[in-house]
């Protein structure tokens, strides 16, 4: 080394000190070297032709701090190679160190320019904007984290890490499996942003909203996987407001549910984690056909409009209930064009049970109809076809035409019978068309044009009257008196069993007959019924013409009671025949109140019929009766 009056040159360069009033200039000691200044000057200048222009070389091994900055004799900061943890704790032996005692460190780009980076005496580093470009690149080593952020004062919540995964796809993780990954702005109003293609795509607003924007490309814009068995999305509502809206704007469809399930998907309701209800793909809930929709409850099913107004219910049964509308009509169906049936209802296997009922809700004496048919524009009229059993004309048709009501035949081409405002009804013939001769209006019956008045019989009792094959009734109340012309009544012979058959009410005979003198009589039998009895008995009113059997089968005596005439009235002229076969047990023929007298001996009293006997017994008056036969005692 060569001094030349302020300068010192050396082989690798020049060393300048320059000095305003400051002494020594220059200063070797055990510190190394001590250049001193003014302030406010250049302390040094170091000036070199190689590439290394200053070496500073300190031979300690264990402390190697290498320059001290001090200030008024002060030592502010530190630049050096640390030895042992001298100039910071941490540091390994080697590392370049560079320490403030109490102020921050800062980084310019030009003299007299403003910081770049500066480090604050608590630690915190400030990366400024830059004029232009990127303000800080971390560039990491191939494949792995690029910064890496850690707490010392948290350390159980591990470390934050950036960087890049085998893919090449960027990533910021915790490197800790418990810890939480939180992204957000901790002021009142800001907003989280997650922007990819230039633009924002998700943001998280300060009140927690969540928006995602619509893709820059054809798309989905959110796509959710679910785990095997759990819920993709889960939606909580506070309980009184929508807990999940899905709102479309410019598109009819709203939302679409997909599933590549074989069978389809469905969306399912829960209330409080039970299964109450589900919408989907019908083979998915009832085995139904894959391309059909199923709406499933565990309960009923109810349909409400207007508001929280029920207008439909389906039981869980199945039972459909259509509730009464606000206004206008309940149901209205209205058939496929060319279709012939609009509305059809299949009744039950069952008997009683009723294919259609309807029930009106009308108290008082208004003049809603159940069932309305209006048909107003159908130049054949209204109709209603009805359907029942057997192989040929099943069918029959009621029609109103112009007003008038009509009954048709099954092949729907025969007038059977009209009926008009007036209330004259007109028949068919049994030949085709209408017999515009027989009428009936509200006064009476005719036939052939034959007219039948009311109250015309005797007594102002309604009459029956006609010419000779015909008979004719009138309307009235009260009994009905039929009288006939020289013909009398003929009813054909039927082509199998009995032509007439004449049903009477219990206790009373079904028919009386009234000779020329207009008195009535009971009709009696051609044969004389048989009433078998092997047991004691009092005789009915039903006997009055019968026989009374005891077989021979029966060895008992019996007897046979004729009840006094206030407890069974038979009439004047009955005839009750009594017949013991052979073998048979003795029948006393006994009487209570009134007389029985036996013939010819005139003797009255209880009689005896033996085994093989038989008698009769004839009213003669109200109380009393004459016996004839054999075998008498």
């Amino acid at each position: 080394m060569r001094k030349f009056g302020n300068a010192i040159q050396n082989y690798y360069g020049q060393l300048n000190i320059t000095a305003a009033g400051a002494t020594p200039q220059v200063v070797a000691n055990g510190s190394g070297l001590v250049v001193l200044g003014a302030a406010s000057t250049v302390v040094t200048t170091f000036v070199g032709t190689d590439i290394a222009q200053v070496v500073l070389n300190s031979a300690a091994s264990t402390n190697r701090s290498v320059i001290t900055l001090q200030q008024a004799s002060v030592a502010l900061a530190r630049v050096g190679v640390d030895g042992s943890n001298t100039l910071l704790s941490d540091s390994a032996n080697g590392d370049l160190c560079v320490v403030s005692a109490s102020q921050a460190v800062r980084i310019g780009t030009a003299a007299g320019g403003s910081t770049r980076i500066l480090l604050a005496a608590a630690g915190n580093v400030t990366v400024a904007a830059p004029t232009s470009g990127v303000a800080l690149s971390v560039v990491a080593q191939g494949i792995g984290t690029g910064i890496q952020v850690g707490s010392t004062g948290n350390t159980t919540n591990g470390t934050l890490a950036i960087g890049f995964d085998v893919n090449g796809n960027q990533f910021i993780q915790g490197l800790t499996a418990s810890t939480a990954l939180n992204l957000g702005s901790f002021q009142a109003t800001g907003t989280v942003n997650l922007v990819a293609g230039g633009g924002t795509r998700v943001q998280v607003a300060a009140n927690g909203s969540v928006t995602v924007n619509a893709p820059s490309s054809a798309g989905v814009a959110l796509t959710v996987a679910a785990f095997t068995g759990s819920a993709a999305i889960r939606a909580n509502g506070d309980g009184t407001t929508n807990a999940l809206v899905v709102a479309a704007a410019g598109s009819n469809a709203i939302a679409t549910f997909d599933s590549t399930n074989a069978t389809g998907g469905f969306i399912t309701i829960t209330q409080s984690g039970t299964q109450q209800g589900f919408l989907g793909n019908s083979a998915a809930l009832d085995s139904g056909t894959l391309n059909d929709i199923t709406l499933r409850s565990a309960n009923a099913i109810g349909l409400s409009t207007g508001g929280a107004n029920r207008r439909m219910t389906i039981s869980s049964t199945g039972n459909v209930t259509h509730l009464a509308p606000s206004s206008g009509v309940a149901v209205t169906v209205t058939g496929f064009a060319g279709a012939a049936t609009a509305l059809q209802i299949n009744g039950g296997n069952a008997a009683g049970s009723n294919g259609l009922q309807i029930s009106g809700g009308f108290t008082g004496s208004g003049t809603t109809g159940l069932v309305v048919i209006s048909d107003v524009n159908n130049t054949n009229g209204a109709n209603f076809q009805i359907t029942g059993n057997g192989a040929t004309t099943p069918t029959k048709t009621l029609r109103v035409l112009s007003g008038i009501f009509q009954i048709l035949n099954s092949a729907y081409s025969a007038n059977l019978m009209q009926l008009n405002d007036s209330a004259a009804a007109t028949f068919g013939s049994p030949t085709g068309g209408l017999q515009t001769a027989g009428t009936l209006n509200a006064q009476g019956l005719f036939i052939n044009g034959v007219a039948v008045t009311a109250g015309t019989g005797a007594g102002g009792v309604s009459s029956i009257t006609g010419t000779a094959n015909q008979i004719a009734a009138s309307a009235s109340t009260g009994a009905v008196t039929l009288s006939f012309a020289a013909n009398g009544v003929i009813i054909p012979a039927p082509s199998s069993g009995v032509a007439l058959t004449v049903n009477g009410i219990s206790g009373t005979h079904s028919t009386q007959i009234a000779d020329s003198a207009t008195n009535k009589f009971n009709a009696g039998f051609l044969e004389i019924p048989q009433n078998s009895q092997s047991t004691a008995y009092t005789l009915v009113l039903s006997d009055s013409g019968k026989h009374i059997y005891h077989p021979s089968a029966d060895t008992t005596a019996r007897t046979w009671t004729i009840p006094a005439n206030a407890s069974v009235p038979f009439p004047i002229g009955t005839a009750v025949t009594f017949d013991n076969d052979t073998s048979a047990g003795v029948i006393t023929l006994a009487i209570t109140t009134d007389t029985l007298v036996w013939l010819p001996s005139g003797t009255a009293g209880s009689r005896s019929i033996a085994a093989g006997g038989q008698a009769t017994a004839l009213k003669v008056t109200a109380t009393r009766w004459h016996l004839t036969g054999v075998g008498i005692t």
